[in-house]
């Protein structure tokens, strides 16, 4: 009896992601499997695995919050609540600012929230941008010895008038400012200046047309 050993068999196998990552992108996953391998972009890309694009997700706006601001990462995005919302960017709520410290708004001011914002209005007798009020009470508490052409301005320790534009004098006493006393007011050589009360007009002559400042024939 002849008796055969048995030849050892062997199988050779390639791993083909083992160099130069397969070929596949780098933002790719290579995937060996036996005889062959696969690219798989990685979450957040597209492509063939061997070449591979970033998606950017806010064109879609993600799902960001509509108060919210999406920002395109490789491979990702983030959102971010606007100014004057908080929370995590996928959910944002408006920030009531006028239920901390008034908003900041003057004590004689009255804090309106609004969305994503507020406001500061000064309060009636007072004036100012709502953040600094100044009274002005005085000014409408009947007479006051301002000129009937001038502005009071009531700074809470005195009352200041100060003549209107188009006037002259120290508040107290105004006068009118002929305008066209000097220079012609401005106007075109052929147009005519006519002082009016606090102002002026330029008024191109017959025959010509313009603003008065300028005229043409």
């Amino acid at each position: 009896m002849v008796t055969f050993n048995a030849i050892p068999q062997f199988s050779c196998h390639i791993n083909e992601c083992a160099v130069d990552h397969g070929g596949c992108s780098a933002d790719a996953d290579c995937t060996n499997t036996p005889g062959n391998f696969t690219c798989t972009c990685h979450p957040g890309f597209t492509g063939d695995g061997v070449w591979c694009e970033d998606i950017n997700e806010c064109l879609f706006n993600g799902t960001c919050d509509v108060f919210a601001e999406c920002n395109n990462t490789a491979g990702n995005f983030s959102c971010s609540c606007l100014e004057g919302f908080s929370g995590d960017g996928f959910f944002c709520e408006d920030i009531n600012e006028c239920s901390v410290d008034d908003g900041g708004c003057d004590e004689n001011a009255v804090c309106t929230n609004s969305i994503g914002s507020f406001t500061c209005t000064c309060n009636m007798f007072y004036s100012g941008d709502g953040f600094s009020c100044m009274d002005i009470s005085q000014c409408y508490r009947g007479n006051t010895p301002c000129d009937s052409n001038a502005m009071c301005v009531d700074t809470g320790d005195e009352l200041t008038c100060s003549c209107n534009i188009g006037y002259n004098g120290d508040g107290y006493d105004c006068t009118d400012v002929d305008e066209c006393a000097v220079n012609a007011g401005g106007c075109d050589s052929s147009a005519t200046c006519t002082n009016t009360d606090g102002s002026f007009v330029c008024t191109c002559h017959t025959g010509y047309t313009g603003d008065g400042f300028t005229c043409q024939e």
